[in-house]
């Protein structure tokens, strides 16, 4: 860790927070000063009463979460993604093989 750097956890606060989103104004004083972030995850299932166990990740620079976690065997390649016309998702998680949670927490999303 740089000198300066603060280092964010919302674990201190879980109870007083978790049935509430950070998107409400009355709230937002939990996540005071995340704007200066390089990166903010969360509980979704915790935070939306959702029974989706994910979490969560904001990056400020997704290039180098894409960087770290990319895999480019011949199999996945495709021509919209080395076109650049859509952005490729299996680059921004570790496991290919799990589950797609995140179409169903879209939709929780949705309905907010």
């Amino acid at each position: 860790m740089r000198s300066g750097q603060r280092v964010w956890s919302l674990s201190s606060h879980r109870r007083s927070i978790r049935r509430k989103c950070m998107h409400i104004p009355k709230f937002r004083h939990f996540i005071n000063g995340v704007e200066d972030a390089d990166s903010f995850s969360f509980n979704a299932h915790k935070w939306f009463f959702t029974t989706l166990n994910c979490y969560c990740l904001w990056v400020k620079d997704p290039s180098a979460l894409v960087k770290a976690l990319s895999t480019s065997p011949e199999y996945l390649r495709n021509k919209a993604t080395e076109s650049k016309k859509v952005i490729d998702y299996k680059d921004w998680q570790v496991a290919l093989s799990r589950r797609f949670r995140a179409m169903k927490l879209w939709m929780v999303l949705r309905k907010l």
